[in-house]
């Protein structure tokens, strides 16, 4: 069947086939951040309540792989302690991973980040999926800095 059988058969006129780009950005805020990072612990399996769970810095470039970086090598120093009961107990998970956090660093690849967030609002197809940081960018800025981030990291 040819797509003119298609709309011939099913719509009896013209069919439009539009594509929506829906861009993933990592959480913007506080909260979202502490749900994906609980969504992550539950992924893991790790043995933490969400209240128990500490919060990550307010960094909107901590995204799901930095959480789960974060959380496996909390998992994997937790892991790793003695086997006796006593030293899980001396030594809880919430206080490994909030010493994990205080170790972690941001990405050094800051501006290829960039890049990718603003690639994904030039080619997102409606506003509403964008998080507010970038909806009152104009295309113009948008492909400036584009160009601009494409030139630094030598892309």
């Amino acid at each position: 069947m040819t797509l003119r059988d298609l709309r011939d058969h099913f719509f009896h006129g013209l069919v439009l086939f539009v594509r929506i780009h829906i861009p993933l950005f990592p959480p913007q805020d506080a909260e979202s951040r502490h749900e994906l990072f609980h969504a992550m612990a539950r992924k893991l399996e790790l043995e933490i309540t969400k209240e128990d769970l500490p919060h990550l810095p307010d960094d909107p470039q901590i995204g799901g792989n930095e959480m789960e970086g974060i959380l496996v090598r909390a998992l994997r120093l937790w892991a790793t302690q003695e086997t006796t009961q006593e030293a899980h107990a001396s030594r809880p998970l919430p206080d490994i991973v909030r010493e994990v956090i205080a170790d972690f660093r941001p990405s050094a690849h800051v501006e290829r980040l960039e890049l990718m967030d603003l690639v994904a609002v030039k080619e997102c197809t409606d506003q509403r999926f964008l998080p507010e940081r970038y909806r009152a960018l104009e295309i113009a800025e948008v492909n400036r800095r584009i160009a601009e981030l494409k030139r630094r990291i030598g892309e």
